[in-house]
């Protein structure tokens, strides 16, 4: 490719399908990503109605994100949802550092353990024939030798491209990215790295490309944000400039119209409520909106909104996020 490819990021309860039409209504990115699934999950439901598997409309191409802790539930896992013709390929959370799935042993936890990563990969690769990936965080301690050590893995097996958040998984968000671990992973590998982490405008994503090299940039917080920023950093990458923002109360209606139109009802005020809660960031007085924010139904609560953001002026770039995510 001559460009870097640009992704959405999954992130649990807020890449779901009416957020992903919302990014592709801006104009979409060369990669969605669902939410991560829980593979255990896939056992017990139909994935042709499961709304956390089924698509929206121009989320394409579409790949599922897993996480999970047994190879054979990963074979199946792929093998079911390879049945539904939704997807372009399949990515492995070993990023993920939130509490219960680091109880369970998954996500970034599995780090510590690149026997069971391959197997894990090898069962997904007999399932399909699809393009695999995989989604991490730099080792604990921030291991150079372990890095390598799982980039050769994953070479081996033939993952197709490595997403890389370049902080360790104890860190959290506590810290600035270090991009200069996706120059090293660059450098050392001659697998396709993504870079992941603490790109907040399109210059971030300039910038990033240019230190590190990365095939690839990923976006997550700041596409809840601002989420036209995969549009504004395609621009900016092509022709160094971006368009005006889109107007806020068209924004949150298209939204409210995709989460009616794909999610079942008993989402609809919680992930609304979600999307707000990162939308206001767009504003100084962000703390304050989100107080005033309440509707017992997603009508009630849209209203609500629009009347709070009617003539705020949005502020520029970079965006700065005050929630975190895994």
């Amino acid at each position: 490719m001559g460009k870097p490819c640009l992704m959405l990021a999954p992130m649990a309860d807020l890449t779901h399908p009416a957020f992903r039409e919302l990014v592709a209504s801006f104009g979409g990115c060369d990669l969605f990503f669902t939410e991560m699934i829980n593979i255990n999950y896939l056992k017990s439901t139909n994935p042709l109605k499961d709304p956390y598997v089924v698509p929206a409309e121009r989320d394409r191409p579409l790949v599922a994100q897993l996480v999970g802790g047994k190879p054979e539930d990963f074979e199946l896992a792929v093998e079911r949802l390879e049945a539904t013709g939704f997807f372009s390929g399949y990515n492995f959370n070993l990023g993920c550092t939130k509490g219960k799935f680091q109880r369970y042993g998954w996500g970034a936890s599995l780090l510590e353990k690149p026997e069971l990563i391959r197997d894990i990969l090898k069962a997904m690769r007999r399932a399909t024939d699809k393009p695999l990936s995989v989604k991490m965080r730099i080792p604990k301690g921030r291991n150079k030798d372990r890095l390598l050590r799982l980039l050769e893995v994953f070479e081996s097996l033939g993952v197709d491209f490595v997403v890389l958040h370049p902080r360790t998984p104890e860190e959290g968000f506590s810290r600035p990215a270090r991009w200069e671990e996706i120059a090293f992973a660059v450098e050392a590998s001659s697998l396709k790295i993504v870079a992941n982490g603490d790109v907040f405008s399109p210059e971030d994503a300039a910038k990033v490309i240019d230190s590190t090299g990365a095939w690839g940039i990923m976006v997550g917080r700041a596409a809840l944000i601002r989420p036209w920023i995969l549009r504004d950093i395609g621009s900016y990458l092509e022709k160094g400039e971006v368009d005006k923002p889109p107007d806020a109360i068209c924004v949150l209606e298209a939204l409210a119209g995709y989460i009616k139109r794909f999610l079942p009802e008993r989402w609809h005020i919680k992930r609304l409520k979600l999307f707000l809660r990162w939308f206001v960031q767009n504003y100084t007085n962000a703390l304050w909106i989100l107080r005033r924010l309440k509707g017992r139904s997603l009508e009630e609560l849209l209203e609500v909104s629009k009347r709070e953001l009617k003539g705020l002026k949005m502020r520029g770039y970079p965006v700065n996020p005050f929630l975190f995510v895994c």
